[in-house]
């Protein structure tokens, strides 16, 4: 359509008002206003339509409303001109535009659920052009044709009524596609890729129908506050604040590998996230995602600035995590064990504010940054082996009671709830307050801490200490013995002893652990260890008491079973009668191997029997040593003839010369014999 003016300095203003899906033109429209009158009598309404400058030609596709005016310098405006152009069309195709491409570049039907066939104009539709359906107000739904793969940028961008749409073949939704429209549903089971702020805004959006979604932009689905769930089983990319302020409940995509700076940040909703493949959590991914109680991402090697601030986890375990950013931890108040083996370094205020941490393994961690425990008023001790500085602020706040470091060299905060505080002999600068606490400083003597402790007046003990040892008894029901010394790269080594004493004692092979278990092969009287600290330059080692072993550890006393075994093989069987050891031989094969002293009991009953058995071959009593059948004055003489070596018995000799049963005979048995001939 042309505008021309009899006047050709005349400049021409001119507006276009779709009558069909203008909501401009319908709030014109209900108030009856004449917009001759407009033109003319509000300068600023004039002023706005001067944009539309008119330098050629208008293309009018929809039914269409056109006001314009004509204004020359010096000149009064001239009459406003309005003119109304309906749209004719003679098929469904001919409600469409579409491009040499393939894609759908405009359409004006009146239907709210539209169906685009797969040809218009003989050309096989690919795709929805940018701004097709831009804030087209009337539409509820749309199906688009299997041959359509792609949706180009603010294709349907700000469509209020939009509920629903599908497509069998859409692959691909470009930037802004979506954004503010009321849609509730998608579905695209073969989406690919879903571009920037594609349904960013969409309040209402409920369901994505798509298993095949690799590759979600920034702001994709940013504050759709009813998406609760995603299909993410192929899904390897999302980029920054892709979720931002979304409704989602939990997410698991086991293809990731890239996710973005605050992809999730306040999503309020979120309980769980499993991402078994991504190693790096960026700036913000879940800052203030006060549901989060679950987090799978095994391999993670890096925590970024705020990634994890304000969550609802109670643990967190980063068996790979070598970096720690700026406030990663702080302000989740439910923390309570935080388990970094190999972590190294860490930012600022890494765990500010979290109220109820109590448990902190930081083995690796060799810088504690400003603030790092800044306000986590439950822990109470803290070790931390690999830290060399100590920066201002670290534990303020805190309710640490302990401190142990092995390797520090400079310490500019200490908690004021101090109680004591191992330093070791690389140390060479305190800065910190010393805490008014009567604390107890550990270390070596002739160091930096034994200086620290008597310029500040405190107590000094040097190293190693032994804080616990077992009791000075074996106690089978505990069944190891332990001993835990406070020191530097303690090393421990476990004797045993033949005696209740704590030095020339055999080590034990391998029992170089801080417990032991005692055995009843050791056969030990005692037990005690040896622990050496090692410090950078300073060595030295501290003994524990002995503690003695208990029965059930020892064996039993097999002196006098021996003795009576050896004296019956010393025996010459063939001047006695057959069968006569046949009792004895009995015994001898009785299995009493390996008891314990708690068991003593049967093999001192066994070797009762034996001896008795012996002394029944003889046929002969007590003290009757040369065997005639009576106990004479010549029995005591053969004892006492014995005695120096001028007479020789043999077993049961000994057995019935031993009048007093205590394994030999002397002197004292043969008065006895003497005692027994006058009685």
């Amino acid at each position: 359509m042309e505008i021309t003016c009899p006047d050709a300095d005349a400049t021409i203003y001119y507006v276009v008002i779709d009558r069909s899906n203008s909501a401009f033109g319908d709030v014109i429209g209900s108030l009856s206003i004449n917009l001759e009158d407009i033109f003319k009598e509000n300068d600023g309404l004039l002023q706005y339509f001067q944009r539309l400058t008119y330098t050629e030609p208008i293309n009018i596709s929809v039914d269409s409303k056109i006001v314009a005016v004509a204004e020359a310098k010096g000149k009064e405006a001239s009459t406003v001109v309005i003119k109304e152009y309906d749209r004719v069309e003679d098929s469904i195709e001919g409600y469409y535009d579409i491009n040499s491409l393939g894609y759908i570049t405009a359409y004006y039907g009146s239907s709210t659920d539209v169906v685009i066939p797969d040809k218009v104009n003989g050309k096989t539709v690919k795709g929805i052009a940018s701004r097709a359906f831009e804030n087209n107000i009337k539409i509820s739904s749309v199906t688009l044709p299997s041959t359509a793969k792609k949706i180009s940028g603010k294709a349907f961008s700000g469509c209020f009524n939009l509920q629903s749409i599908s497509g069998t073949g859409v692959e691909q939704i470009d930037a802004n596609a979506f954004e503010n429209t009321m849609i509730k549903t998608v579905d695209f089971p073969n989406l690919k890729k879903v571009g920037k702020y594609a349904f960013s805004n969409c309040i209402n959006l409920q369901t994505i129908a798509s298993e095949k979604i690799e590759t979600i932009d920034n702001y994709a689905f940013s504050y759709t506050l009813s998406l609760e769930a995603l299909n993410c089983n192929n899904l390897t990319t999302i980029g920054k604040n892709a979720f931002e302020s979304s409704g989602i409940k939990s997410i698991d995509a086991p293809q990731v590998t890239s996710i973005g700076q605050n992809a999730f940040v306040d999503c309020y909703d979120l309980e769980s996230a499993s991402f078994s493949q991504i190693t790096e959590l960026g700036v913000g991914i879940f800052k203030n995602c006060t549901s989060l109680t679950t987090l799978n991402a095994p391999l993670l090697t890096s925590i970024g600035a705020n990634a994890l601030r304000n969550v609802a986890l109670e643990e967190f375990f980063g068996r790979y995590v070598e970096t720690i950013g700026n406030y990663a931890f702080a302000d989740n108040p439910y923390l309570a064990r935080a388990i970094l083996p190999v972590a190294s370094s860490s930012g600022t205020n890494a765990f500010l504010n979290c109220t109820a941490l109590q448990v902190v393994l930081l083995p690796a961690m060799e810088h504690i940054n400003n603030n790092s425990f800044l306000n986590c008023s439950s822990l109470k001790m803290l070790y931390l082996p690999g830290t060399k500085t100590v920066g201002k602020g670290a534990f303020d706040g805190t309710s640490i009671e302990f401190l142990k470091f092995s390797v520090v060299q400079k310490i500019e905060s200490l908690p004021t709830t101090l109680k004591g505080i191992l330093l070791p002999d690389t140390l060479t600068s305190i800065t910190a307050k010393t805490p008014e606490t009567s604390f107890v400083v550990s270390g070596y003597a002739d160091t930096y801490a034994e200086e620290y402790a008597n310029t500040n007046q405190k107590e000094f003990r040097t190293v190693p200490e032994i804080m616990y040892a077992s009791t000075d008894k074996v106690n089978p029901d505990e069944k190891y013995i332990a001993v835990y010394a406070l020191g530097f790269n303690c090393t421990y080594q476990w004797y045993k002893n033949d005696e209740l004493s704590n030095v020339g004692g055999t080590p034990i092979d391998g029992a170089t652990n801080f417990y032991y278990e005692p055995k009843a092969e050791d056969n030990a009287i005692a037990y005690y260890c040896v622990v050496t600290s090692t410090g950078e330059s300073k060595t030295n080692s501290v003994t524990t008491k002995p503690i003695e072993n208990a029965p059930e550890y020892k064996s039993a006393d097999y002196t006098e079973y021996n003795r009576v075994v050896d004296g019956i093989a010393s025996l010459n069987r063939g001047e006695f009668g057959e069968n006569v050891f046949s009792e004895l031989d009995a015994l001898l094969k009785i299995d009493v191997s390996g008891l314990r002293a708690t068991e003593q009991k049967t093999l001192d009953q066994l070797v009762t029997s034996m001896k008795e058995a012996v002394k029944r071959i003889s046929g002969t009593a007590m003290g009757d040593l040369n065997g005639d059948g009576e106990v004479t004055a010549i029995d005591a003489r053969i004892a006492l003839r014995y005695t120096n070596g001028d007479y020789t018995l043999n077993y049961i000799g000994i057995l019935l010369g031993d009048m007093n049963q205590d394994g030999e005979v002397t002197p004292i048995d043969a008065r006895e014999i003497l005692q027994l001939i006058v009685e």
